[in-house]
């Protein structure tokens, strides 16, 4: 047995030692493999990561990507992920974002005992914090210890990061080429893909610590860019775990139902960034949130149809049918 620890970075040099540590303080009762994805860091991420490298040379790899300086896109992350996933060799996988850490070093001994004993679940997980620089708060969860099913999880909104469950490992050579062309695996997505392998066993103590960067690229982003990447997440997830649509279109409808409401304005408060966040709607075949984001520029036939659209849509999902 042996499990793999995949984490990315990306100009994060200050987080680098809190994050190593906290893999190399955990109580693995079993061999394991730490898999480190540097995306292009211009910083002394690299430097830091070497002083791992050189105390633990046969525990950890490390796979550097290029890119541009002016190159910022969350795409980027989920390919980075993907890649170390590719090559993990380990029968369970954890995922750790490169500003994060784990924050119980029990968590790993006490989930694998769940997973051995239980073939039927895919996932152990536990909860987690969100670290701020004045503070640390518990995440509030709505998830009672013990067996989960998948269905309820997704359509209730239930959550827990990614980075705090511990998988099996059935990402194969096949399914890693499909989840590349979907272009997105991260938190949600990777759970929620996850999920259609197995049931999901929860464990109730925080076990992962969320730093709160203000400088990360999704804090970066404005609160409709924010909004309007949760609507996308119903086309794009549904088509990576089609078992879960309905659930899925459940859990991202308030995000939908936002901006369907605010329409009229979407264009106007994306300024600038009106093109881009078009172009990736037709990246990924979402025609209905494409129409929503450029509403104020079509004929009144078309608006007649979005509206025509969103009516059918909640239709389908009051009596169960989408």
């Amino acid at each position: 047995m042996k499990i793999s620890f995949c984490v990315t970075y990306y100009n994060q040099e200050a987080f680098v030692k809190k994050s190593m540590d906290s893999i190399f303080s955990m109580d693995v009762p079993c061999d394991f493999e730490v898999l480190v994805g540097d995306d292009g860091s211009c910083d002394n991420t690299l430097v830091e990561i070497r002083k791992f490298t050189d105390i633990y040379p046969d525990k950890i790899k490390v796979f550097k990507s290029l890119r541009t300086k002016s190159e910022k896109t969350i795409n980027r992350a989920s390919s980075n992920r993907l890649n170390l996933a590719e090559k993990a060799q380990g029968d369970y996988i954890l995922f750790l974002d490169g500003d994060d850490y784990y924050c119980n070093s029990t968590f790993v001994r006490k989930a694998l005992d769940v997973l051995d004993k239980n073939r039927d679940i895919i996932a152990c997980g536990g909860n987690f914090k969100y670290v701020y620089p004045d503070k640390e708060v518990i995440f509030n969860q709505t998830i009672n210890e013990g067996k989960v099913e998948p269905k309820l999880y997704i359509s209730k909104g239930q959550y827990t990061h990614s980075g705090a469950i511990l998988f099996r490992n059935i990402l194969t050579a096949d399914r890693i080429c499909f989840l590349r062309e979907t272009n997105t695996f991260d938190d949600n997505a990777i759970t929620i893909y996850m999920f259609q392998f197995g049931d999901f066993y929860y464990i109730d103590i925080p076990v992962y610590a969320y730093v709160q960067n203000p400088n990360s690229l999704w804090n970066a982003l404005t609160e409709i860019e924010q909004v309007i990447l949760n609507a996308m997440d119903y086309r794009i997830i549904a088509v990576m775990a089609p078992k879960f649509k309905t659930e899925i279109f459940k859990r991202q409808y308030s995000a939908l139902k936002y901006l369907y409401k605010n329409k009229a304005r979407l264009k106007e408060f994306l300024n600038y960034n009106f093109d881009k966040y078009l172009t990736l709607c037709h990246d990924h075949n979402d025609k209905f949130l494409a129409n929503l984001i450029s509403y104020s520029d079509l004929n009144s036939i078309q608006k007649v149809c979005i509206f025509v659209e969103w009516k059918m849509k909640r239709w389908l999902l009051k009596n169960g049918i989408l």
